[in-house]
């Protein structure tokens, strides 16, 4: 019933990821043309493990529902 994922911090930082990739004009139009840019080991996010007050400066909430049935 526990998860192990609870209370993990998820988190991109600030302008080290790239989604997309634009790759110039279509010849003779002014129509771009882009490609996509795989995340480097499949994972666009870092996971923050620290305690440490830099950290804790970021909005943070959590969401919790009890569903009883009696």
């Amino acid at each position: 019933m526990l998860n192990r994922e609870r209370g993990r911090q998820y988190f991109a930082s600030f302008n080290t990821f790239q989604l997309m990739s634009f790759r110039g004009y279509q010849t003779g139009t002014t129509v771009p043309t882009y490609s996509f840019v795989p995340p480097a080991n499949n994972a666009p996010y870092t996971v923050s493990t620290s305690t440490a007050p830099s950290f804790s400066a970021r909005w943070v909430s959590q969401v919790g529902l009890r569903i009883s049935f009696n």
